[in-house]
């Protein structure tokens, strides 16, 4: 016999259908999820539609966290999840990386509920076999230069960085350690520690154990002087958002909307802005520079100094507000 755990899911396997510890060992692992506080019943769905499979099959939960147990032939297989952060229309039960996408305190219960009954299969003499526990923080950090340092040799680190991998957005060069203010992907200003990973990418340690991959040039030395109120966006970013929401305005017929839209978007905007149009490709640039498109209203706006670093023979700048860009 054997027991594994992959993602949330864990399997315990026999040599035999017809051994009796299967339906002993489906038993014991319902009576522990309750000796544990979880409530254990029948699965609604199955009985209703599957009654010949409803003796073997439970559906339990403790607070957000659930768990379908069931016994097939020679395997009695648990899968833990939850439906409060989900990708899968269906719900969490059917979502990849189930364990990533827990909340940290429902992942705290399913790793408690795990070590509990990896003790409870041990008096059944079942050794459950658990994936490795991904790494965070620091072992993430160190894991991950080890890797590199596999790859590439033991000089990729420990030597001075590059200065055109190590500038920082306010001008200064970092090195390994170094405290940093970053822009979070939810537009929150947050405090954390640099470490560089490779060419101009760096690994930021922030609160939590989270470590955040980007770009050296994203990274500031000492805090932004920008106001902040609640969360705070690059302006680029409100434009594209701006942009996108107008495109599906429009696609939508709700022109009141898209007019409304127009006119934040000219409020938001106080310098001239620009269209780039790539000569290669015959497309616009969209918002962020996030891939191509053909419809004008889809295309992103961008300052004449976000321009600058695209300064390209293969590009054309258009000026909004111009006939030329009314005509494109």
């Amino acid at each position: 016999m054997e027991a594994r755990e992959h993602d949330t899911q864990i399997g315990i396997w026999y040599e035999s259908p017809d051994d009796p510890q299967v339906a002993e060992t489906y038993g014991a692992v319902i009576r522990h999820l309750r000796r544990i506080g979880f409530k254990v019943g029948p699965d609604p769905r199955v009985k209703k539609y599957y009654p010949s499979l409803s003796a073997r099959t439970r559906l339990g939960f403790h607070g957000h966290l659930r768990v379908a147990i069931e016994q097939r032939g020679r395997v009695v297989e648990l899968k833990f999840y939850q439906n409060l952060v989900t990708v899968n229309r269906n719900g969490g039960a059917y979502d990849f990386d189930r364990r990533s996408k827990m909340p940290y305190l429902i992942r705290l219960r399913y790793d408690h509920t795990v070590l509990s009954l990896q003790r409870m299969l041990t008096e059944l003499d079942v050794t459950l076999n658990r994936e490795p526990m991904p790494l965070r923080g620091r072992a993430y950090i160190e894991q991950r230069r080890a890797e590199w340092v596999k790859s590439h040799g033991p000089k990729m680190y420990g030597q001075p960085i590059p200065a055109y991998n190590a500038g920082s957005a306010d001008g200064v060069s970092l090195s390994d350690g170094q405290a940093v203010w970053v822009r979070g992907r939810d537009g929150r200003l947050r405090h954390g520690e640099a470490w560089h990973c490779a060419n101009n990418m760096w690994m930021v340690l922030v609160a939590g154990g989270v470590v955040e991959h980007m770009a050296s040039f994203e990274l500031y030395a000492s805090r932004p002087l920008t106001p902040m109120k609640g969360r705070w966006f690059e302006p680029a970013r409100v434009r594209a958002r701006l942009v996108d929401a107008k495109a599906k305005a429009i696609a939508s017929e709700q022109f009141e909307r898209a007019a409304a839209i127009r006119d934040a978007l000219a409020a938001h905007s106080k310098e001239p802005m620009y269209l780039i149009w790539s000569n290669e490709h015959q497309l616009y640039w969209r918002p962020e520079a996030r891939g191509y498109t053909r419809e004008r209203q889809k295309a992103g706006l961008f300052t004449a100094k976000e321009c600058g670093r695209e300064r390209h023979p293969t590009l054309r700048l258009i000026p909004v507000g111009t006939p030329e860009a009314a005509a494109a």
